[in-house]
């Protein structure tokens, strides 16, 4: 299996053959992009996991914010990479095995790499939202940009949902709190009435509030 350890999790394995296809190790900021060229069937079947535990894996690592995915593409996001709570530098973010009796603390922390690409990931989300609503209201790529909005807010809920559930400082909470009212008035503006050109300055607003919102909570 290509030195892939059967005793690590599945999002360790995914994770050390994503960072093994980069090539070279990632940098201390940005990203690093990397393509899926087998099928993902084929990859479980090379990490010695089932296509469901694949998927749960992927899943895991983009809602940890340690990777962001379109499609074939996956984008590693750099500073989630590094274990930034211990202080090294060269110490790569791990994954080991729960607790079969687990505590809710377990989904509560987040190191600070992670947490600050997950936050800064939703300054990236709310901005290309913008750009599919306007796409739609141009009726530009019609079908593919109804699509990818819908995509893009399911991204976003689900790194919102998953910053909730974080045991965050009071100030952190209290800006995220900022956030999510941002969020539910610009989220009417894209989604409670067709997209049309007439509505742009209304979005083109919101959507910068809500970028100061994910800035300031970044």
């Amino acid at each position: 299996m290509s030195g892939y350890h059967y005793a690590m999790t599945g999002a360790q394995r995914l994770l050390d053959y994503l960072v093994e296809l980069a090539g070279e190790r990632p940098g201390l900021a940005g990203e690093t992009t990397v393509t899926l060229k087998p099928s993902k069937k084929i990859i479980a079947s090379h990490l010695g996991m089932s296509p469901e535990t694949f998927s749960r894996s992927l899943r895991l690592l983009s809602e940890s914010g340690v990777i962001v995915v379109e499609g074939r593409h996956v984008h590693i996001q750099n500073a989630a990479l590094l274990n930034t709570e211990i202080g090294n530098e060269r110490q790569l973010v791990s994954f080991p095995r729960k607790p079969k009796h687990g505590s809710a603390k377990e989904d509560s922390t987040l190191s600070p790499g992670a947490l600050i690409n997950l936050c800064g990931r939703q300054r990236v989300l709310s901005q290309r939202m913008a750009i599919a609503w306007g796409l739609v209201g141009r009726n530009l790529a019609l079908v593919k940009s109804r699509v990818k909005l819908r995509q893009l807010e399911i991204q976003f809920e689900r790194n919102l949902s998953h910053l909730n559930r974080l045991d965050l400082p009071s100030v952190l909470a209290d800006r995220l709190t900022i956030l999510k009212d941002a969020w539910q008035l610009y989220r009417q503006a894209l989604f409670e009435a067709e997209p049309a050109l007439a509505g742009a300055r209304a979005v083109l607003d919101l959507s910068e509030e809500l970028l100061l919102a994910t800035d300031r909570l970044t």
